[in-house]
């Protein structure tokens, strides 16, 4: 397995500047969290309306080895954990070894530019937990989130997707998640949300995932893939 600082690719796109709400935003049915400075729909999102209605987990074949990109905030980068060895990128790359040889390069993403992100067997993505934190839109954000699946899909139609929820189970962290999921889903990807593990966590916000709660990130993530020899 790959995984160190010198092979993480990192494709750069400018985010923009965080949008200030309007009058017309008021107007169309938003509403202004002041403590988050985000956009968060009237109409409350609960957990129970983030449960993946796929279900089964994706079925991928691997070749000589398997390929995983993780795109992502700090959270691949093992925020949180002691060490990056116990971050869920590593922990997620050393159960799929037990398969066979996995080539894991994580993607430095406080903004990706769709058109840079190289194709592989599977994906994963952990992106929405610092936009939301920086007060951006959630419309923006979700045609930003939309417009990368779809050019990885259409690189590689074969790709399988797993996209992570936000580490923010708050009614900002909780609209974003449904953005996600709506956006992964709507590609065959497989969305998972980390409210549950959140709320388990003696971690609460401002402090990242610890070891045990990374290790339940990466159970997420491999349970939503089966892979076989091709």
């Amino acid at each position: 397995m790959r995984h160190n600082a010198s092979m993480s690719r990192t494709a750069a796109v400018g985010v923009g500047a965080v949008v200030l709400l309007t009058v017309a935003a008021v107007a169309v049915g938003v509403a202004w969290d002041h403590r988050r400075a985000a956009v968060v729909t009237e109409e409350p999102i609960t957990t129970t309306d983030l449960v993946d209605q796929g279900g089964r987990p994706l079925a991928v074949k691997r070749g000589d080895r398997l390929t995983v990109d993780f795109v992502g905030d700090r959270l691949v980068d093992g925020w949180g954990a002691t060490s990056p060895d116990n971050g869920f990128v590593a922990v997620t790359s050393r159960d799929w070894e037990s398969g066979g040889p996995v080539e894991a390069t994580t993607i430095s993403a406080e903004d990706v530019d769709p058109a840079a992100v190289p194709t592989a067997d599977i994906v994963v993505l952990a992106l929405g937990t610092e936009d939301a934190s920086r007060g951006e839109l959630i419309e923006p954000f979700s045609e930003r989130y939309g417009a990368l699946l779809e050019s990885m899909v259409a690189r590689n139609p074969g790709t399988a997707f797993v996209c992570l929820g936000t580490w923010l189970p708050d009614a900002v962290g909780r609209s974003y998640d449904y953005a996600i999921r709506t956006q992964c889903q709507a590609r065959g990807g497989r969305f998972r949300t980390l409210a549950e593990v959140y709320r388990a966590s003696p971690e609460r916000e401002g402090s990242g995932p610890s070891d045990a709660d990374h290790a339940a990130i990466a159970s997420l993530v491999t349970g939503s893939i089966t892979t076989s020899p091709s």
